[in-house]
Parts: structure tokens; C-alpha cells; sequence
């Protein structure tokens, strides 16, 4: 039985008596203080790690509460929907709270205020205001993208000597590119939980086109709910995968593998990798066993003849062609085909639940 988390309402207490204690070296006077785009003070710290606590165990009212309480002490103004005055790394805490209640609204509003505030920060050309109730525009294609603009590496090594290139004042500064990887991944978890692929790829695809990047956590995570559907997205998986995450994919362990706490963390498990850089880009021991169920899937929708158009569980017509077949994707990713063919085959949870749940079905 799990432990009751403590009483928020001696937790807000406590934090008052912190806030307002010289000694402790958190007072209002400090040096370091609020903002309404970046806050690093002891007090914003502090408060993250109590979101994150009361939200993994489902404390929405807690979160909630904390929320204000920091609006309170940051802004002096009770007035107004505290989430607004929320600074990046905050908000990036609170969603996944509000996912695990369902409160896609909340969801939905952070993200926006996510986006205004890096925009804000790190883009010195002004953009236009997002509305949280715009319709969707349109994207531009991922597969069009290139990799230097989706991973932030550089294509051709530059010479010292070379002439730097002058940075486009409409796209984000190159330090603060991955700023917004974290709260888009919340953002396109949300959306695939209520079946809105559409928007969650525009999403994607407008935050890459704008000159934002991912992290390699971000990137798996999309891939393995592009999926979701049934039948999954398999050929744009595919072909993301092949694009940006296998060309640094090192092989599979061969004889008996050696894991630990940390690979199995990173999603290393089996891979000829202990560790990764944070610019680094591979895809996960747990995205390659679900891009092979989704071969299953795709083999089976192509043996039995049957048509997207009637067994797919959207309705966007520009969202079919990203099923594909096996022979597309067998021409358009033939190296990530090779890797999941060439997988390990291994006695664990996830294989035994996705592999041969799709072999049997």
C-alpha cells in the first residue's frame, strides 16, 4: 500500500516560513529573483521538485495549490490564472500533472505559454502571439527538413578561418535551440492520448520548421506515438527513424548482454552504448521493439489485402500515406529494418507483450 503523500496545506506552512527566513537564504531580498520567463532562484527549485513529487502521485489539487502559492509569493498578485504567470521550467513540471488527470485544457495552455516564453527569450525578432484557440495551420513537411535544422549538428565541419555565418534574428539563438524539447514532448503525449495525430505531427513539424530541436528523449518518444494508431504510422516512423536516430546507432550486443541501472534509464539495453551525449541522437531499445510490432501490423494489413481507409482509426486523409507499406518502407528505411530484424531476441516484458502479442493476433 502505497504511502499518503504528506498534507499540502503544512507543506504551503513550511514554505511561507522558508520564503520569509533571512537565514535560510531564500528571502524575497535575495539577489536572485523572479521572472516571468526564467526563474533559477532556490524558491523556483524548490517548488519544481514539490510538483514533481505530488504529481506522480496524482495530487492534482496539491500541484494546483503550489502553483498559486508560487504566483503569490512571485508576482504579489492573487488575482488571474496562476498557470500565466508560471516561468518555462515550471510549467514544463506542472504537465505532466495535469496529463495523468486529463486535463487537456491545462495541458494545452501550458504548452502555449511554453512556446510565447521561448520565443520570448530566445528568438530576437518578434513572432506573432500564439492563441491557445488558433486552427491548425500547415505544417511544413518533416521528411523535407533537414537533419543539421532538426538536430542542431553541423553538416560540413566549418573553418576557423571561414567567415561566421550571421544568425537569422526569426529563429532561436543555436545555445537556446532545445529549450522547448521538454514541454513539446508533454504537449505530444497529450495530443496521441486524445487521438489528435494530426495536430501532434503539425506540432512537431512547426516547432522543427521554426528552428527548434530535439532531444534524443523527445524524438523516441514521438516516433513511438506516431504507433499508436492502429494500423500505426509505421512508414514516417520509419522514416525518421532511418533519417535522424539510426546513423548513430552502434549495433546490438552480441553474446550476453551487460545491463545496468543507467543504460536501462537511457534505453540502452542490448545497444553498444553505455552512455549518451546530451546533443546525442539514437533510437531506444523500447522504439525499436515497437517499430518491430508495427511490421507485424503492417505485414498482417498487407497479406490480408485490407485498406487503410477502412481499418484506420483516423480519418485525415494526409495521415494515411504515413502507414505505408512494407515495401516502402523496406525502400525507404532499410537500415532501421535491418536493426529490428537483427534484434536480440530476448525473454523480457516488452518483447513478450508487443512481439508476440502482434505474432499471435
Amino acid at each position: 500500500m502505497a504511502q499518503a503523500p504528506y498534507p499540502v496545506e503544512l507543506i504551503v506552512e513550511e514554505l511561507d516560513e522558508i520564503f520569509q527566513d533571512p537565514a535560510a537564504a531564500l528571502a524575497a531580498h535575495e539577489p536572485q529573483r523572479y521572472s516571468p520567463t526564467t526563474d533559477h532562484s532556490p524558491q523556483a527549485l524548490l517548488l519544481r521538485h514539490l510538483i514533481v513529487a505530488y504529481g506522480a502521485s496524482k495530487s492534482i489539487e496539491a500541484v494546483q495549490k503550489l502553483v498559486k502559492r508560487y504566483t503569490q509569493v512571485a508576482q504579489k498578485d492573487e488575482s488571474g490564472n496562476a498557470i500565466e504567470h508560471l516561468p518555462l521550467r515550471l510549467l514544463s513540471a506542472v504537465m505532466p500533472s495535469y496529463i495523468q488527470a486529463g486535463k487537456w485544457d491545462e495541458v494545452d495552455r501550458c504548452w502555449h505559454l511554453a512556446k510565447e516564453q521561448a520565443d520570448a527569450i530566445s528568438i530576437r525578432k518578434p513572432v506573432p502571439r500564439i492563441a491557445p484557440d488558433r486552427k491548425a495551420q500547415t505544417a511544413p513537411d518533416i521528411l523535407k527538413l533537414s537533419v543539421a535544422e532538426t538536430t542542431g549538428e553541423t553538416v560540413k565541419p566549418v573553418s576557423l578561418l571561414a567567415k561566421p555565418k550571421r544568425e537569422d534574428p526569426s529563429r532561436p539563438s543555436p545555445a537556446l535551440r532545445h529549450i522547448l524539447s521538454q514541454p513539446l514532448r508533454y504537449h505530444i503525449t497529450a495530443l496521441a492520448e486524445q487521438s489528435r495525430f494530426s495536430e501532434m505531427v503539425s506540432s512537431v513539424a512547426n516547432i522543427l520548421g521554426q528552428g527548434y530541436i530535439l532531444d534524443n528523449s523527445t524524438w523516441n518518444t514521438f516516433i513511438e506515438l506516431l504507433l499508436r494508431p492502429s494500423p500505426p504510422f509505421a512508414l514516417l516512423a520509419f522514416r525518421l527513424t532511418e533519417r535522424y536516430l539510426i546513423p548513430s546507432f552502434p549495433g546490438w550486443i552480441k553474446g550476453k548482454p551487460v545491463t545496468n541501472r543507467s543504460s536501462k534509464l537511457q534505453g540502452l539495453q542490448y545497444i553498444q552504448a553505455r552512455y549518451l551525449r546530451p546533443d546525442q541522437l539514437m533510437p531506444r531499445y523500447r522504439t525499436l521493439v515497437k517499430l518491430a510490432a508495427a511490421v507485424l501490423e503492417i505485414r498482417r494489413v498487407d497479406a490480408l489485402g485490407m485498406s487503410t481507409s477502412k481499418t484506420s482509426e483516423f480519418g485525415n486523409e494526409d495521415l494515411r500515406k504515413y502507414v505505408g507499406t512494407m515495401r516502402q518502407i523496406q525502400e525507404h528505411a532499410p537500415r532501421t529494418l535491418y536493426t529490428i530484424q537483427s534484434m536480440p531476441t530476448v525473454e523480457d516484458e516488452l518483447q513478450t507483450t508487443l512481439l508476440r502479442r502482434q505474432a499471435m493476433s
